[in-house]
C-alpha cells in the first residue's frame, strides 16, 4: 500500500494504491491525517488504484471525511464497479461526492456535488 499526495487545480489529492484491508489501513489512515493537518485545500481520495476495501478500510475513507467536512468538502472518485456498489450498501454515498474521475477544480468538484 502506497499513498500519493498532490496538489491539483487547488485540491489536494489523496491517491493510495493496492487494497485497504485490516493490515494496510491503519498506516494509510494515519498517512492521510498527516496529509489533512498539512493542507485546508478541498479533497479528492482517488481510489482508481483500489481493487479491494475491507470494513477497516471503510472505516479509514469515513475519518478522512469527517476530517474533510470539518473544513471543506470531500470527493471520492475512481471507484471500481464493485466498490462502487459497497460505498452505496455502506451509505457513504449520503457522506461523500462520488465521481467516475478526479475534478479539474474546486468549482468542478462543487458543480457535480449538487
Amino acid at each position: 500500500m502506497s499513498l500519493q499526495v498532490m496538489n491539483q487545480n487547488g485540491l489536494l489529492v489523496l491517491r493510495p494504491e493496492g487494497a485497504m484491508n485490516a493490515v494496510t489501513s491503519p498506516p494509510l489512515d494515519s498517512e492521510m491525517q498527516d496529509a489533512l493537518s498539512d493542507n485546508e485545500a478541498p479533497v479528492v481520495l482517488d481510489l482508481s488504484l483500489v481493487p479491494f476495501i475491507s470494513s477497516q478500510g471503510l472505516r479509514t475513507v469515513v475519518t478522512v471525511a469527517k476530517i474533510a467536512k470539518a473544513r471543506a468538502t470531500l470527493v471520492v472518485s475512481g471507484l471500481q464497479p464493485q466498490l462502487l456498489e459497497m460505498f452505496k450498501l455502506a451509505g457513504l454515498d449520503r457522506l461523500v461526492s462520488l465521481q467516475d474521475e478526479v475534478p479539474l477544480s474546486v468549482e468542478t468538484s462543487a458543480m457535480k456535488a449538487g
